[in-house]
């Protein structure tokens, strides 16, 4: 049974996977297509990128079928050449359990206690009594052999990621060319996140300098009564500087509270992190949009369409749905609650549209061609707004790294640390 709190979790997960600091670019990326093109066009990509994570979700429970039907007949999976999924019969052979270390059988794939003579021996005593005793013996069998399907389809679920979907379907090629692609993408976003803070924190503590190194607040004034008796304090006011740090140590700043996150193994145990980034995100939305509406007219320089600077749009577009590396180990971590991820999937696809197409098209509309790469940067740097903004930017990316950087450590995990393999299943 799912508690309405693992329903939170799991829908805070996938809602935080797909929303982060790109709203802040929907206006300028609207500037690049003309604002009914580019509205068009924002539909078409959210659901495209919807149908892809929902067959993302389908491969992997096809590969997961596929498996414990192979394993449950006898046969093992192999991939030939072409990277076809034949089967070769291996009824004698006593490894024929997907799940091996090296040299044999993991026994935590099927749960503790399991080991290949366990297996072999229930398999053995199954037999027996089925050739020696009634149809109990054999409905006993059965019901054995459903529980030992239950446990290595939940098994799998729990452990496959998509590296080993592509390996499954596209061989070791397919592997490596995902593995490779995703630690880009999902790195690639959390040194981004280094970078944001950084420049954030850096521009925050230099609002009022009067040079680049040094901040400069003037006190207060000492000419009280009694101190204009004293000479020497006569005409003196003390105005104390302060140095803001380098930007690379502002850079650096959050990497020990992004390490203690990466040390979160259980995605739905970051339920509660999703939510305060989700809340801290939200509050920002509506800061940039009140900020934008204050005084708001429609600009003069705006386009329906323009084709020229199109390509630029499509790629800032797709990359604010960054969420898709991390869709498999959030709907493996859904236990018991994956038959809601479609709906949490769309739900959370429609609010981000929503936030992204509202804060885009009132954006454009106001700057129009005028408008900045990163629409801050048109708002006034000393509103209270701003300020809020950008506290809220900062909580909401370092809440979001530990979903992000996940798929990265599972990934070398599995490549240096992991202790057993799917040998069987992905032999050539």
């Amino acid at each position: 049974m799912v508690s309405a709190l693992q329903h939170v979790s799991d829908f805070a997960n996938l809602f935080k996977a797909f929303i982060g600091s790109n709203y802040l670019s929907m206006p300028f990326a609207f500037s690049q297509s003309g604002l009914a093109l580019g509205f068009a066009l924002l539909m078409i990509i959210a659901v495209l990128t919807d149908h892809c994570c929902y067959l993302i979700v389908t491969c992997k429970q096809l590969m997961v079928e596929s498996l414990v039907n192979d394993e449950d007949s006898g046969s093992e999976a192999s991939l030939d050449g072409n990277g076809t999924i034949g089967q070769n019969s291996s009824s004698n052979n006593n490894n024929s359990s997907p799940y091996y270390y090296n040299d044999g059988f993991c026994p935590d794939a099927l749960g503790p206690g399991a080991s290949p003579s366990a297996t072999n021996t229930n398999n053995s005593n199954s037999n027996n009594n089925n050739n020696n005793n009634s149809s109990n013996n054999g409905s006993d069998g059965a019901a054995d052999d459903a529980s030992h399907q239950r446990r290595q389809t939940d098994a799998l679920h729990r452990i496959v990621t998509l590296g080993d979907i592509a390996k499954f379907t596209y061989g070791r090629p397919g592997l490596w060319l995902v593995n490779a692609s995703l630690f880009i993408t999902q790195f690639g976003f959390c040194i981004n996140y280094f970078i944001f803070i950084g420049n954030t924190l850096h521009q925050v503590l230099s609002l009022g300098r009067n040079d680049t190194d040094t901040v400069a607040f003037q006190a207060y004034d000492y000419h009280t009564q009694a101190e204009q008796q004293n000479s020497d304090l006569d005409g003196f006011t003390e105005t104390p500087t302060w140095s803001v740090p380098p930007l690379w140590l502002l850079v650096c700043a959050p990497l020990p509270l992004f390490l203690g996150f990466a040390l979160i193994r259980n995605i739905r145990s970051m339920g509660s992190v999703s939510v305060v980034a989700n809340i801290s995100i939200c509050a920002g939305v509506v800061a940039v949009l009140a900020v934008m509406l204050h005084q708001f007219s429609v600009s003069d320089t705006v386009q329906q369409a323009t084709g020229a600077t199109l390509p630029v749009y499509i790629g800032m577009v797709a990359v604010s749905y960054e969420g898709i590396g991390t869709v498999i180990p959030i709907e493996s971590s859904m236990e018991d609650n994956r038959h809601n991820f479609r709906s949490f999937l769309r739900g959370s696809l429609v609010v981000v549209t929503a936030i992204l197409g509202g804060v885009g098209t009132i954006g454009y509309l106001r700057y129009g061609q005028d408008t900045r790469q990163i629409v801050v940067q048109n708002l006034p740097t000393q509103s209270l707004f701003v300020v809020i903004l950008d506290a809220t930017l900062i909580l909401g990316v370092i809440f979001t790294f530990p979903l992000q950087i996940y798929p990265v450590i599972q990934m070398t995990e599995k490549l240096f640390l992991a202790r057993c393999e799917f040998i069987s299943v992905f032999k050539y």
